[in-house]
């Protein structure tokens, strides 16, 4: 497995704290076909190089039927559109609703692995050092979040194989997935619930929100290439943002799927997207060369 160098390694935390907010912020404000794909392919693309093919096959394993769950949800509530495909008895299935539910799954997923590959990008160290000191109560927020999402997978992990260890775990019917994965369930709920007070116990003990400013170690520094790279990262963003802004403003889902040609301002879009996965590769290069 190769050591850990991925995009933004060498910079101060607030220029990739950055591009992601930018990123999430584009994914969840462009709903139209074109801009959730791109945001879709790209961060599968960065999510495979950052976190590795197999954690990313993972994530997707949940994630893609979240996402066609979705998609075929909508037009069965929503009967908006002109383009009758078919019926399902009194439903009638158009293709308007059905684009428009698609749309809403790519955003779910693309959402869901921006913030996997940003638990890379910012591990929890880096984000409490950019926002521990004028935001600490954000900056604990969003490191026990990061931190809360992997525990649970790992002790449902130990919960069901100490379920299959017991002569008592019978899984062989539909009902008996559900009661097991039911238990499971309350029993991560419980012990989430739990560890919180735990934890709220212990950082009231230690004196967290005493109404006493207190220092931090800052172990990054604000340099000027720093400075340099916010810019790029905010330029890009705004320059993305106002091609996704043209093009969801001029595009209409319903009555009929209607809008401006995507291309090529699309371009733009899967470049700024694709940063990580280049600035990955270079950061890899640099170290073999070095070596």
């Amino acid at each position: 497995m190769h050591e850990r160098h991925l995009a933004f390694d060498a910079s101060h935390p607030a220029v990739p704290l950055a591009y992601v907010c930018g990123m999430l912020a584009l994914t969840m404000f462009g709903l139209h076909p074109v801009l959730v794909a791109i945001s879709l392919g790209c961060a599968t693309l960065c999510s495979g190089v950052c976190r590795g093919w197999h954690a990313t096959l993972r994530t997707l394993a949940w994630v893609a039927p979240a996402a066609l769950l979705v998609t075929l949800f909508n037009p069965l509530i929503s009967h908006s559109g002109a383009t009758l495909l078919f019926r399902l008895g009194p439903v009638g299935v158009r293709l308007e609703s059905l684009v428009f539910g698609a749309c809403m799954g790519l955003m779910l997923a693309s959402m869901t692995i921006w913030v996997a590959c940003a638990s890379e990008l910012l591990p929890q160290d880096r984000v409490l050092a950019v926002l521990g000191g004028p935001l600490p109560t954000v900056a604990l927020m969003i490191s026990m979040t990061a931190r809360l999402v992997p525990q649970l997978m790992g002790r449902a992990g130990e919960m069901r194989a100490a379920t299959q260890a017991t002569s008592a775990a019978r899984t062989g019917t539909i009902s008996d997935r559900v009661a097991a994965a039911a238990r499971t369930s309350g029993s991560l709920v419980g012990w989430a619930l739990t560890s919180s007070l735990d934890a709220a116990d212990g950082m009231r003990a230690r004196g967290w929100s005493s109404g006493v400013r207190r220092t931090t170690y800052q172990p990054h520094r604000f340099a000027r290439r720093d400075a340099f790279a916010l810019a790029a990262v905010a330029a890009g963003a705004i320059a993305c943002a106002a091609f996704s802004f043209r093009l969801v403003s001029g595009f209409s889902f319903y009555p009929v799927l209607a809008g401006p040609d995507p291309w090529p301002g699309a371009l733009l879009l899967v470049a700024y997207g694709l940063v990580p996965c280049a600035l990955t590769y270079l950061e890899r290069l640099s170290w073999e060369g070095e070596g």
